[in-house]
């Protein structure tokens, strides 16, 4: 074996068998591959559908009691099954051009790598305005080469790698990207970092985290063009959808609490790296002349310049980990995420250093600053900023609080 594929489903046995359809068709011998469905508790004919492709196809089967949607438990329980060095994980619905399972395995050809295939037909709309029905008459492969001649329906993080040439070392965060409808990692790497987090339920957020942890483990993420899914239109909740893509974005926060996943978990993918090295830009500020706030009442302290005059203060949040100086609660980061609840604290007090922040960064720090306290103290010296371009935000109503503010 020289990859393990595996499949979260639920209640989609259509789709999945379309899925099951084309890896029957790979260019990869199919006893040099194994496909691992990770069942998260249907109750339609996926069982039935699974047993007919075992004359055809190297299967096993787990399932999971339905407890809400835990496609993270699930993918780790058929991992666990895995026989091969590598991990493949792709959807039940993606249809896997013929040499997308050694496209993956050639991906590795060093030790190191998680791997990034591409997506073809999603762009986070309903499914009729995906592909059309013509589209869905061609093979994935004669499909895949249609719409990158037509220069349409391309994965959606098409410009942010040709932005860097497929090299993601040179992204900010590059586990942004890392989506598990087509992505590949070393079993060993999976297992040793611990695989996906069973906490996530819903939607959203299990992929780019165990991305972070992986990143953070020393492998490198990068991209292959050589691996590729279309997507078969399907809809989704989104209401339910951006729910739990909040819960969930919140938690990726509160596990790696700094700059960077704080952009990620903010701010769409194709945003983060830009803006971060905007932010970036003025680090070298941070930690400058002491401001002269005196409060001794519970404080939120934006900026480290404040700390030394906030002795109420609760925590302090700052970009620079060196604002610490183990004085109080610190939270590294810009401060568009507190983790407080709405009105939690009596003051917040933005710093001198968020001065500054580039206007849309300020706009959301104020927004923050508002939502959490009841009175908020300015010591940047500069204007109120104008709320940021919705279009640029994962959660818009995020800038809610500044209605009337600025």
């Amino acid at each position: 074996m020289k990859a393990s594929l595996v499949i979260p489903t639920y209640n989609r046995a259509d789709i999945l068998a379309l899925t099951l359809d084309h890896l029957v068709q790979q260019d990869l011998p199919a006893d040099e591959f194994e496909v691992l469905i990770a069942d998260d508790g249907s109750t339609d004919d996926t069982p039935a559908v699974v047993d007919s492709y075992r004359d055809r196809l190297t299967l096993r089967y787990t399932w999971q009691q339905d407890r809400g949607f835990r496609a993270a438990a699930a993918r780790n329980l058929a991992a666990e099954q895995a026989t091969a060095p590598l991990l493949v994980f792709l959807d039940s619905g993606e249809m896997p051009t013929r040499g997308f399972v050694s496209g993956h395995v050639r991906a590795h050809n060093r030790p190191g790598l998680a791997v990034i295939g591409l997506m073809y037909g999603y762009d986070k709309r309903e499914s009729d305005e995906r592909l059309s029905e013509e589209d869905l008459t061609y093979g994935p492969d004669e499909l895949v080469a249609r719409l990158i001649a037509g220069r349409r329906k391309l994965d959606i993080r098409e410009r942010e790698f040709r932005a860097v040439d497929d090299d993601l070392s040179r992204c900010a965060a590059p586990y942004a990207y890392f989506w598990t409808c087509n992505v590949s990692v070393p079993t060993d790497d999976f297992r040793r970092v611990g695989g996906f987090d069973p906490s996530y339920v819903g939607w959203g957020g299990e992929d780019t985290e165990l991305g972070r942890r992986l990143h953070d483990a020393g492998l490198r993420l990068t991209v292959t063009r050589d691996a590729n899914v279309v997507e078969f239109p399907h809809r989704r909740d989104r209401t339910e959808i951006s729910a739990s893509q909040r819960h969930n974005a919140d938690k990726s926060w509160r596990l790696h609490p700094d700059p960077a996943m704080e952009l990620v978990t903010i701010l769409k993918f194709d945003r983060v790296h830009r803006r971060l090295a905007e932010l970036t830009s003025v680090l070298p500020v941070v930690g400058g002349t002491p401001g002269h706030v005196i409060t001794e009442a519970p404080a939120v302290v934006f900026g480290a310049s404040a700390l030394p005059a906030a002795p109420g203060a609760i925590r302090v949040i700052d970009p620079d980990p060196r604002a610490a100086q183990g004085r109080v609660p610190f939270v590294n980061g810009f401060g568009f995420r507190t983790g407080l609840d709405d009105q939690a604290v009596a003051v917040a007090v933005i710093g001198a250093p968020v001065g500054d922040y580039p206007e849309w960064a300020r706009a959301l720090v104020y927004a923050e600053a508002h939502r959490i306290a009841d009175q908020v103290i300015d010591l940047t010296g500069v204007a109120a900023p104008h709320t940021p371009c919705p279009d640029e935000l994962l959660f818009p109503d995020q800038l809610r609080t500044l209605q009337g503010v600025a």
